[in-house]
């Protein structure tokens, strides 16, 4: 019996690390500048959110911890791929909430501002 070596999983675990980053990488270039998560299960979360200055997939547990995905357990990274195509969805949908948000505030700037033109003008 020949014992599997244990290097061969570590190096395509290490291929996956730059899989995840290659797609953040992606993700973060649309330039939408929102957030957008997916739940897991019932205590953890995918999230796309900045992190300091620059956005990252971290993972957030309901019991407080965050941490990149990269640098969660193997299972834990392969769980969350699978939900990648509906995170994907989860920031569309964020990028034209946060749309309608700036576009509804705008209109009413510009009415308080046409309202206060009216009274400044004795209209």
């Amino acid at each position: 019996m020949n014992i599997p070596d244990p290097q061969d999983l570590h190096s395509v675990t290490d291929e996956l690390n730059e899989a995840i980053f290659s797609y953040e990488r992606e993700l973060v270039g649309l330039n939408l500048g929102t957030r957008a998560a997916v739940e897991l299960d019932s205590d953890t979360y995918i999230v796309l959110e900045r992190d300091k200055d620059q956005f990252r997939l971290n993972i957030h547990l309901r019991e407080g911890g965050t941490m990149h995905l990269t640098q969660t357990s193997r299972e834990l990274r392969l769980r969350a791929i699978e939900k990648l195509p509906e995170l994907e969805n989860s920031l569309l949908e964020s990028f034209g909430i946060e749309i309608k948000r700036v576009t509804d505030a705008k209109d009413e700037v510009l009415k308080m501002a046409e309202r206060l033109n009216k009274l400044r003008t004795n209209e």
